[in-house]
């Protein structure tokens, strides 16, 4: 459970549940799909708002290609709505507004030892947003993980 108390005195405070449901299908199988949804109050990604609500649904299909490879592919959608806050000594008048982000992506996570692995993926990501300047942009990621 959670309370959402604004730094604007003008905005009454938010009670809501943090839910998150995640579910992984087929997790013995060679392919596995996981789904995700969660919804909550969390610090903004645009300042200087005071919070946003947020809203995210993702799915992922993962596939063991070899015992030690796994291909993944997935697709994410998260919607975080800004109250609109009124003008106070640190900042104007805030309109308010969606933050809207599309996600998705595919990598490769090769596993070398019990110990290490390696991966490299891909992701695209756009942005629409009314609070900020919206944007899009590709990524590539290299990455080597060790576990004890």
């Amino acid at each position: 459970y959670q309370q959402a108390i604004y730094s604007d005195s003008q905005l009454g405070s938010k009670d809501g549940w943090l839910t998150r449901l995640e579910s992984i299908l087929g997790s013995s199988g060679l392919t596995r799909l996981r789904l995700l949804a969660e919804h909550g109050f969390y610090m903004p990604y645009v300042l200087p708002y005071s919070i946003q609500e947020m809203l995210t649904f993702r799915a992922a299909v993962d596939h063991d290609v070899t015992r030690d490879l796994m291909l993944s592919v997935f697709g994410q959608y998260t919607d975080s709505s800004y109250p609109s806050e009124q003008k106070t000594a640190e900042h104007a008048d805030l309109p308010g507004g969606h933050d809207r982000m599309t996600d998705m992506g595919l990598s490769a996570t090769y596993r070398i030892n019990r110990s290490f692995s390696c991966g490299a993926g891909y992701h695209y990501q756009s942005w629409d947003s009314e609070v900020r300047e919206s944007y899009s942009h590709n990524m590539f990621d290299v990455s080597i993980t060790g576990q004890l």
